[in-house]
């Protein structure tokens, strides 16, 4: 929808309270698009007090929740945040290199045997310091 201050150039109703808006008059005007291409348009007009008076009452009807953005942090001392950032880094760095390896040479299978080995042991230490990431567990 496209909302705009125009000023009145011929008398209409307004959308809110039904009474005439003079010419010559600021007035907010709306258009509402619907179907493909935008073959239907709808115009609507207020009075900017009524428009005013629309909006701050859809605001009460919808008062304002603050969302909060991103993953919930776990609530740990400084020393564990520490240790688990450290084991996730380890573990990472663990992962890419296992993804680098190439699975033409018999020795680079057993190097990624060996690596899983190693970030299953991480795992099993995350698993003390506030759980393992979901991204960790294996989908059999």
């Amino acid at each position: 929808m496209d909302i705009r201050m125009v000023w009145c150039k011929k008398q209409t109703k307004c959308r809110h309270c039904e009474e005439v808006i003079e010419t010559a008059t600021p007035m907010v005007m709306g258009r509402l698009y619907k179907g493909q291409r935008r073959k239907l348009t709808i115009t609507l007009y207020w009075h900017p007090q009524c428009w005013i008076a629309t909006e701050l009452a859809y605001l009460n009807d919808n008062p304002y929740t603050p969302g909060i953005r991103g993953r919930k942090r776990l609530s740990l001392p400084l020393d564990d945040q520490r240790k688990r950032f450290l084991l996730i880094r380890r573990y990472n760095t663990l992962k890419s290199r296992k993804d680098k390896l190439s699975s033409d040479n018999p020795d680079n299978i057993l190097r990624a045997i060996s690596m899983e080995g190693k970030m299953a042991q991480i795992a099993k230490e995350m698993e003390e310091i506030g759980g393992v990431p979901q991204k960790w567990l294996i989908k059999v």
